[in-house]
């Protein structure tokens, strides 16, 4: 399983999906009780767009009760990765209810909010993410975004400051450093 991770985060610095995706099927075959292998090859499938495969990992993700709300996170990511965004925000917010003390559900949520094109919703979901988990640099970079293109100079300035945060966690993350060119 570790060797077979380990394999993982190479081919990911690789940008080789193939092998990063033949790693994971090889960590989950050696470990089935492991939910990092089944979190991240629904990611992976989502970013294919392999609508049959996202199916199959949200399943086993329900199963194995990962995100703790019987699969909501996962159907509701899936529904809003197919572009069915009012399914994914019902489901998604049934999640947040069942589970209000979960980042990642608050983050998910937003994002949905934000394809929706509902900013100050998405907002309020992203400062609750952060205030829960700090380090959330997904929940800081989608809060960057929206105070960026804001237009109001406060939530700009915020926007920067919130940056700043984010780089002290994820100091090579290549879309941080791209935001800072924009505020």
């Amino acid at each position: 399983y570790d060797r077979a991770m380990m394999f993982y985060q190479f081919y990911t610095q690789q940008k080789d999906a193939k092998k990063q995706m033949e790693a994971l099927l090889t960590a989950e075959e050696a470990n089935p009780a492991a939910q990092d292998p089944v979190d991240r090859i629904f990611m992976q499938a989502l970013q294919e767009q392999n609508w049959t495969l996202g199916e199959k990992y949200a399943q086993k993700a329900q199963v194995m009760n990962i995100d703790g709300v019987q699969g909501k996170l996962y159907r509701g990511r899936l529904l809003l990765a197919k572009g069915d965004k009012s399914q994914a925000m019902a489901l998604l917010q049934a999640a947040v209810a069942e589970r209000p003390d979960f980042s990642m559900g608050h983050t998910t949520l937003a994002l949905a909010y934000m394809e929706a094109g509902k900013a100050a919703p998405a907002r309020d979901e992203l400062l609750i993410a952060i205030g829960q988990m700090p380090t959330n640099v997904a929940a800081l970079k989608s809060l960057i975004q929206i105070d960026a293109s804001s237009g109001d100079k406060e939530r700009q300035a915020e926007a920067r400051a919130k940056l700043a945060d984010a780089l002290n966690y994820a100091p090579y993350d290549e879309q941080l450093w791209r935001f800072d060119d924009l505020i």
